[in-house]
């Protein structure tokens, strides 16, 4: 069983992320019992750039979707087999009854949800949501680079003909303790004057005084 569908109203946030350069869509929808948690990463660096990714929350699947068709004409196509429309079931907690499901229906209803604005502030606080899901998947471990360096050193200059990795400077969304808003300037900052930030795995190279360089960018 194949279940096609076009998540149509992905179009307008994908096409603003887009313009502002802030290729990470991330947000969460309601439905029943059920939480699903909609991830993009698109940025030229991602190799799951076309990938949409569902986190069903309250079970813990993780649904990766491939999106065809032009996403800046509002084409994001996806086709669900038995498996996902098994695990959307258990997601709402459906168990038979005397009105059979109508998936259809429910997408529809899932796509009517999706927001038409995004602040990035709102998809970095829907990454640090689940930054456990998103971190324990073989299947998101490439929306960061080098997922095991999470402690900062700071920002460097980057050679000229390089910008920055977009997978660098996400990481900074989940591991530094600071405001969306905030976070959300300084990664602008990098991007404007072409830098990037550096990582390492030794807590003793970390840079204690980050927040303080961080909070001086504003």
């Amino acid at each position: 069983m194949a279940i096609e569908f076009n998540f149509s109203r992905l179009a307008v946030i994908y096409r603003d992320a887009i313009s502002k350069k802030e290729p990470t869509i991330v947000f969460e929808i309601e439905d029943g019992v059920g939480r699903f948690v909609f991830m993009m990463f698109f940025a030229d660096d991602d190799e799951s750039r076309d990938q949409l990714f569902i986190l069903l929350r309250r079970t813990g699947v993780l649904l990766s979707l491939k999106m065809y068709g032009n996403h800046m004409n509002g084409n994001f196509q996806i086709y669900l087999n038995e498996e996902n429309y098994r695990a959307i079931r258990e997601e709402l907690n459906i168990q038979g009854g005397q009105n059979p499901f109508d998936i259809h229906r429910f997408l529809n209803n899932l796509n009517g949800g999706i927001p038409q604005e995004l602040p990035l502030s709102r998809s970095v606080e829907a990454l640090r949501a689940n930054r456990e899901a998103i971190e324990g998947r073989p299947e998101l471990r490439n929306i960061v680079a080098e997922a095991a360096k999470i402690y900062p050193i700071g920002p460097m200059a980057l050679p000229e003909g390089r910008k920055p990795d977009e997978r660098k400077l996400r990481k900074l969304y989940l591991h530094i303790q600071a405001s969306p808003e905030v976070i959300a300037n300084f990664v602008a900052i990098l991007k404007r004057t072409n830098r990037t930030f550096a990582w390492t795995d030794d807590p003793k190279k970390a840079n204690e005084n980050i927040l303080r360089v961080i909070n001086r960018q504003r």
